[in-house]
């Protein structure tokens, strides 16, 4: 397989147009819809086309894994993307109430932690991730009080679309190709009726566009870390114990700059991880020039990442022939609500996923594959289970 290293890309570019891309059925003028195609590369590493539907745009993501998987960490881990999105979110959705309430803003910082956990068996089928309620800290300049401000977080949270997966029970559902033929899932996650073409060779022509349309440096690794650690340890191999019971915590941080970017510093505590520095802008259709991705596509990016870690890993565990993998994700959410009526609460919907395989293993296999991915994905559980966030102001 391929490596994040094989060219001299950015790891995060805004692609060029290109026919081939399976995105024309995306546009609505009344949600947003992300399509994200990704495949499986060296080791866990994983590359990804994000498509966010109302404008058009199209990014390609990379992502790694650190050494708890035996990964080279020269990329965010998956769920690094998705605090990310979270963080970007509740400070655009700030912004927006802000500017509604005519409210002058000097500065945001928004701090979110996120907690998973993973425990159960390989061998019994019972190895299961979760998603916990996730903390949010908000730090508000402005020209109010601080009833108002923490009016603005409460608001903030309701309007976020990205924030509707952790407080709604959504169920995933799939569809499973195996070496070009369907293969039927259990009716339980079965897909909502829709089918794409295998994206095998969908990255092949993916170039960056201009560089005059998007920012140089996305991505990058930092040194400081965001976290205070004691007697800690990179967890070296600990994610391929075949038995697991395992708590993990990450911080996202994200600040506004004075060019209206929004700067996410990311990182994982438990296990220990780098420093991820991970860049984002609003979308065309909320006001911004889309110089970097958007909270929704690293949401989307993060959920991919996430599930094809985890067919990986169970594939390598259960020591089942997976030679490539790959998937196409659609997610839909609501429009903000800050930007819609501002009095509904903003809105997901369950992910669909086709999964395209190539292996010799029978059909069965194939559906324990894709069960068990589901099963132990952390964020397919933020989808399917219903977590409150806790914040302080």
């Amino acid at each position: 397989m391929s490596s994040i290293l094989d060219n001299s890309y950015p790891f995060v570019f805004k692609t060029a147009a290109y026919s081939e891309l399976p995105f024309e059925d995306l546009a609505s003028d009344t949600e947003i819809r992300v399509r994200t195609v990704t495949r499986a590369m060296d080791g866990f590493q994983k590359e990804a086309l994000v498509m966010y539907g109302p404008t058009g745009t199209s990014w390609r993501i990379v992502c790694d894994e650190g050494p708890w998987l035996n990964g080279t960490d020269l990329a965010p881990f998956p769920l690094a993307y998705f605090t990310t999105g979270l963080a970007v979110s509740l400070v655009s959705e700030v912004q927006a109430l802000a500017r509604q309430r005519d409210i002058m803003v000097r500065d945001i910082k928004v701090t979110v932690d996120n907690y998973y956990a993973m425990e159960g068996s390989i061998a019994k089928g019972t190895m299961t991730g979760s998603a916990m309620p996730v903390r949010v800290k908000f730090d508000i300049d402005a020209d109010a009080s601080k009833g108002i401000l923490n009016e603005l977080g409460v608001l903030a949270v309701t309007a976020s679309p990205a924030f509707a997966i952790m407080s709604s029970a959504l169920n995933s559902c799939f569809l499973l190709s195996k070496n070009g033929i369907d293969v039927q899932l259990d009716k339980t996650i079965s897909a909502m009726g829709y089918n794409v073409n295998d994206p095998a060779r969908l990255f092949d022509s993916v170039e960056p566009a201009s560089m005059q349309n998007f920012l140089p440096d996305i991505l990058s690794k930092g040194e400081d870390g965001l976290m205070i650690v004691t007697g800690g340890s990179q967890g070296s191999g600990s994610g391929l114990a075949m038995e697991q019971k395992r708590n993990l915590h990450l911080r996202g941080v994200c600040t506004l700059r004075d060019d209206g970017i929004k700067e996410t510093l990311v990182q994982l505590s438990k296990p220990i991880s780098g420093v991820y520095r991970i860049l984002a802008d609003e979308s065309a259709r909320f006001g911004g020039a889309e110089r970097a991705p958007g909270a929704l596509a690293y949401v989307a990016a993060g959920v991919s990442f996430c599930f094809m870690t985890q067919l990986g890993r169970y594939a390598h565990l259960a020591k089942q022939d997976l030679s490539d993998y790959r998937i196409v994700q659609d997610t839909w959410f609501s429009l903000p609500s800050a930007t819609a009526d501002g009095e509904t609460a903003a809105q997901a919907r369950p992910v669909n996923t086709h999964v395209f395989i190539d292996s010799s293993e029978n059909d069965d296999a194939a559906r324990k594959l894709v069960a068990m991915g589901e099963q132990s994905c952390y964020l397919h559980a933020a989808y399917r289970g219903s977590n409150r966030s806790h914040f302080v102001l």
